[in-house]
């Protein structure tokens, strides 16, 4: 029988077996101990065509090894997830967690027992302990409707050590309404976790009344006291940015900013990237789809005040990298149809549909998303009139941050 590997069994359990009482060998699959090559080798050679189809993953990528002593249970990874396995009846039985994302014309509904995982409805892997001071934050909530679902995300390897806080505000109780910033950051979680391949229980989502200024400074000491040295940080902001009308300063609001109040109620952008250096990460990557100018679009200004055209500078240090949706005295604009942040819209499709994959070798750099990303922004805004040339600075210790790879190991879509 395949499934065992022709691995020696006793006399007794081959006359069980063959009068139908198999179940007395499901709880070992041979005589073997731990240390024999062939329960390794046996567990290589049978899981990985089974596992295909559960993990969504060509067979060919996908690598099993016994998870117990006696090699009656094995675990399957590839494409960025993980199955396990039980041997039983002479078969092998999926055990879970089980990752199959939900289908865009019908978006997983509610939330499972244990918490699901937004983009693949499997069960988080326990949390990391918060840092000293900050409470537990809630693993990414699933999509609201199925037009948060990017259809034909792309696979990419996993980030094991990689963290993401991800912002998106759109309700302001007395601002405009930034359209679609909402939804650029739920479909910029699902990115996070299947095309960067981040962990679940490593992703923090704030979205609209979440979105306070002391939630977002929480979160920020809980991703810099849990990030491993030599890990990443990746920090989305989707909402209205400001500008100081005296010091030329640059504000993200957070739900319960004021214009008016900007020291009081926002955060800095230069507090935001000095709060994340402090961290053991190796990169901090960030990426924001506000504006500065206070000229309309994702920025706003207290009443009565100017717009700002002579912003000051943002000090970008050591290991941040800051990919913004405009210039200084730029608007950041909405897509042609109103529904999403123009600069997020493309910064998905990059990432997230694999398309900044520009010399197809299966893997994203920061110059190819640079590449994708900016003359598609710019050519846009144009056809509106309008001005938005996506930016990037990057501090003195990523003088290769062209060359950075934010996404490998993709599959075809």
């Amino acid at each position: 029988m395949r499934a065992l590997c022709n691995r020696p069994m006793p006399v007794w359990m081959v006359a069980f077996a063959w009068v139908g009482l198999g179940f007395l060998a499901s709880e070992r699959l041979g005589t073997a101990g731990p240390n024999e090559d062939y329960n390794e080798s046996c567990v290589r050679a049978e899981i990985p065509p089974k596992a295909e189809s559960d993990l969504d993953c060509p067979s060919n990528k996908i690598t099993a090894h016994c998870s117990n002593e006696d090699c009656t249970e094995a675990e399957a990874s590839g494409c960025g997830r993980s199955v396990r396995y039980r041997h039983r009846f002479f078969l092998w039985w999926r055990i879970g967690p089980a990752p199959a994302a939900p289908s865009p014309e019908k978006p997983a509904q509610g939330q499972p027992s244990p918490p699901a995982d937004p983009a693949f409805g499997q069960a988080p892997v326990p949390q990391p302990a918060s840092a000293p001071g900050s409470a537990p934050a809630e693993v990414p909530p699933t999509p609201s409707s199925a037009s948060t679902v990017l259809a034909g995300l792309a696979p990419g390897a996993p980030q094991p050590t990689a963290y993401a806080i991800i912002i998106g505000i759109e309700r302001y109780p007395s601002l405009p309404v930034p359209v679609g910033a909402r939804t650029d950051a739920e479909r910029f979680a699902q990115v996070a976790r299947r095309t960067l391949g981040i962990p679940a229980s490593q992703i923090r989502v704030l979205l609209d009344g979440d979105a306070s200024r002391s939630r977002i400074e929480r979160e920020m000491a809980w991703v810099t006291g849990n990030v491993p040295s030599g890990g990443r940080i990746y920090f989305y902001f989707s909402g209205h940015g400001a500008p100081d009308p005296g010091k030329g300063t640059s504000y993200l609001v957070p739900v319960d900013g004021d214009p008016q109040y900007l020291p009081n109620t926002s955060l800095t952008l230069d507090h935001v990237v000095q709060q994340l250096r402090t961290s053991k990460a190796k990169e901090v990557v960030m990426f924001t789809d506000a504006c500065f100018s206070g000229a309309g679009g994702r920025s706003v200004l207290a009443p009565g005040a100017r717009p700002i055209v002579r912003l000051k500078a943002v000090a970008i240090p050591g290991n941040v990298i800051l990919f913004s949706a405009s210039g200084g005295d730029e608007i950041s604009g909405p897509t042609s149809d109103g529904k999403a942040g123009l600069f997020s819209s493309y910064l998905l499709q990059g990432l997230g549909n694999g398309r900044a994959d520009l010399n197809g070798d299966g893997q994203i750099s920061l110059k190819e998303l640079i590449d994708y990303v900016g003359p598609r922004v710019s050519r846009e805004a144009a056809k509106g009139n309008r001005a938005q040339h996506p930016a990037v600075k990057s501090g003195d210790r990523t003088s290769g941050a062209a060359q950075l790879m934010l996404v490998w190991g993709l599959e075809p879509t």
